[in-house]
């Protein structure tokens, strides 16, 4: 049970019953973010619009249960700490279902029914991590096992069983030293057999000690899943992937300027031989001139061309994301 002082409201104080509302029910998952859902035999928080009266005694029903541990939350007297119960799903269930939150305080209940999802309570198992450049290894026995091999910003799918959570719920974490990085979980299978995660980047603290084979960690609603028997795992140097990223932003010039030789050739070509329909200001030349001008100004009316400069300016565009990507 939980215990705290709870200081009485200023309505009562006055001698005016106070109405008490409940305006949510939610978890935390370990990446911070708030969600309407727990685990069978989880803990959630009950929040309601102002504090309870000393000497309080509240009950919360889900799905009209009783929480077997409520108490007052100790640093925010307008929470309840409650504990999700274990039999609110059939024996087996591997969906989650969605159940109504009702407190109450001396059998009269409050107002407001927020909503809570349970899913079920399922010791998730890792059978693989699953990768484009999966590998397969064979122990001294002879008997085989995967290796995956894990890039910042490219998918890859950790299978097995008991994924049964929502994606904000499901944690897959490297461990170097002293340091861990955890990767975004994208989706999840309905029927909890594997989740799709990514590495976003990787900490500057990290980029030395993630080298070669790395322990990882998956956990469902803070809770660890039963490692592999046999699976291992590689991370590329960040600093080589840096390094590659930025040859390929250079090298990806190179057919941008082989394509600008080319037009200055083909310009000092033309330019030798076009004549202007108008002629130039006091002062300036016919023919030939700059190459530059011979790109971008229009023979016809002696003037810069919008639709030339354009054309230039998306080709080189559209050449440089061509050799960036390919």
């Amino acid at each position: 049970m939980f215990s705290g002082m709870i200081a009485a409201s200023s309505a009562e104080a006055m001698g005016d019953e106070p109405t008490t509302r409940v305006t949510a029910v939610d978890s935390t998952s370990a990446s911070g973010v708030v969600l309407s859902s727990a685990a069978a035999g989880g803990n959630v928080k009950v929040r309601l619009h102002q504090p309870l009266p000393d000497g309080s005694r509240p009950t919360v029903l889900i799905g009209l249960k009783p929480c077997p541990e409520v108490g007052v939350d100790p640093n925010d007297a307008t929470v309840l700490n409650a504990t999700v119960p274990l039999d609110l799903l059939p024996p087996g269930s591997l969906k989650p279902q969605v159940f109504d939150v009702v407190v109450s305080d001396g059998g009269i209940p409050f107002d407001g029914k927020p909503q809570l999802t349970v899913y079920p309570e399922v010791r998730a198992q890792v059978a693989e991590v699953n990768h484009v450049d999966q590998n397969v290894s064979r122990d001294a026995q002879g008997v085989m096992f995967p290796e995956a091999t894990l890039r910042p910003y490219e998918e890859f799918t950790v299978s097995g069983t008991g994924f049964l959570a929502p994606s904000e719920q499901i944690v897959f974490q490297l461990r170097a030293s002293d340091a861990t990085t955890q990767a975004q979980t994208l989706s999840v299978d309905p029927e909890g057999k594997f989740f799709v995660a990514r590495f976003n980047g990787v900490p500057d603290e990290l980029r030395d000690k993630l080298r070669g084979e790395v322990p990882f960690d998956v956990t469902v609603f803070g809770t660890f899943a039963a490692p592999p028997q046999r699976a291992r795992v590689f991370i590329e140097n960040p600093q080589f992937l840096d390094s590659c990223y930025g040859s390929v932003v250079i090298l990806s010039f190179v057919p941008v300027l082989l394509m600008w030789v080319a037009i200055y050739v083909l310009c000092l070509s033309i330019s030798r031989f076009r004549s202007y329909r108008q002629a130039p200001p006091p002062g300036g030349r016919n023919s030939p001139r700059p190459w530059i001008e011979t790109a971008l100004v229009d023979p016809q009316t002696n003037t810069y061309s919008l639709s030339s400069t354009q054309f230039l300016w998306w080709i080189t565009i559209i050449v440089y994301c061509y050799a960036f990507i390919f």
